[in-house]
């Protein structure tokens, strides 16, 4: 089963060094494991619409800083995902995970 997961922090800014580093090692071994598919931060950028048949696409102001950070998870059960969730959440602090399953034809 695959999972996005989208992390918003409760307060913006930078994480302290050290928990960048815990945060580098758990995201590698779990790569290294091929839990984690990709990861990466999101900066709004643009949000496009469609109303009567009228699309418009209007630009966000750039921060130059991430707001939020996402994961593409590979798991093998609903528990798995759970503690991935936990374990990431106790690095990373307050904050909240959206998670989405990844759904395909065959689902």
């Amino acid at each position: 089963m695959q999972f996005l997961t989208i992390y918003t922090p409760a307060q913006q800014g930078q994480p302290d060094e050290a928990q960048m580093a815990e945060m580098g090692t758990f995201v590698e071994e779990m790569y290294r494991a091929g839990v984690v598919l990709a990861t990466g931060g999101l900066v709004p950028s643009a949000r496009a619409r469609i109303a009567n048949g009228e699309i418009s696409i209007k630009q966000e102001p750039q921060s130059g800083q991430d707001t939020k950070g996402f994961a593409l998870l590979q798991v093998d059960s609903q528990e798995q995902l759970d503690d991935l969730i936990r374990r990431f959440l106790a690095i990373a602090g307050d904050g909240e995970s959206e998670i989405f399953r990844v759904t395909g034809p065959e689902d």
